[in-house]
């Protein structure tokens, strides 16, 4: 979801293409995102987190591995110009996933997971910095479980600046650690997923499994704002 509701259902119907073609691509199995070697674990993949069971999800150079639309590779990062762009790596459940993102003034976006298509499960990718975003709601700042549970703020560096970010998906826990700061820890257990901060339900966050990718939502002037994604690792969980 978005912090702009008037481009929902034009941007529903393109994350759904996007994520139906991601489908259709990893039953072709015709690309991997990265080739990872015993002396080389994948681009931004550390050796410890080769052993950790980390592994790569973009070599730096191409989009291989990736479907969608309006991105494009920049000095060794993905760039989002207001597109969708989904994992064609298979569905998965429960995950570790590590990177480092790179936003423009205002800009919004988010990190879709465990979707089918036909719903988003969006943890926000924001600059809630921005002046423009003063007026956001809790569950809209960077990092929050769209409409469902609010991130705590004050670790996202400004607009230009690199952040590290780590989510885990683990069951019916989902944490986001921003910058070496815990900002989400929530339990889907433990909340009415029929009646959530936004008024609406969210059913789809009791899907067990699904797609991930990233959603290019306009930014805080309602224009495509750029955010950069490099080093994506990924460990799958039991």
């Amino acid at each position: 979801m978005s912090a702009f509701p008037v481009l929902l259902s034009s941007q529903r119907r393109l994350a759904h293409n996007c994520l139906v073609i991601g489908a259709l691509a990893v039953g072709l199995g015709t690309f991997v995102a990265c080739q990872a070697h015993a002396d080389s674990p994948g681009e931004g993949v550390s050796v410890e987190e080769a052993a950790e069971g980390f592994e790569c999800l973009f070599d730096g150079k191409t989009l291989a591995g990736w479907h969608g639309s309006g991105w494009s590779v920049e000095d060794g990062a993905m760039v989002c110009h207001g597109g969708f762009l989904t994992y064609a790596g298979g569905d998965l459940a429960n995950f570790v996933l590590r990177f480092e993102v790179k936003l423009s003034p205002g800009a919004n976006n988010g990190f879709n997971f465990r979707s089918d298509g036909s719903f988003w499960n969006e943890l926000q990718v924001i600059d809630d910095t921005d002046p423009l975003n003063r007026d956001l709601k809790p569950y809209q700042t960077h990092g929050s479980l769209y409409g469902v549970a609010a991130a705590k703020r004050g670790a996202l560096k400004g607009p230009g600046e690199w952040n590290t970010q780590e989510i885990v998906a683990d069951g019916t826990k989902i944490a986001v650690t921003l910058n070496g700061t815990r900002i989400l820890d929530v339990d889907l257990s433990t909340l009415d997923l029929d009646h959530c901060m936004d008024g609406t339900p969210h059913p789809g966050l009791r899907q067990k499994a699904g797609a991930i990718g990233w959603l290019g939502h306009a930014n805080a002037k309602e224009e495509p704002g750029d955010v950069w994604f490099r080093r994506l690792r990924l460990k799958r969980l039991p």
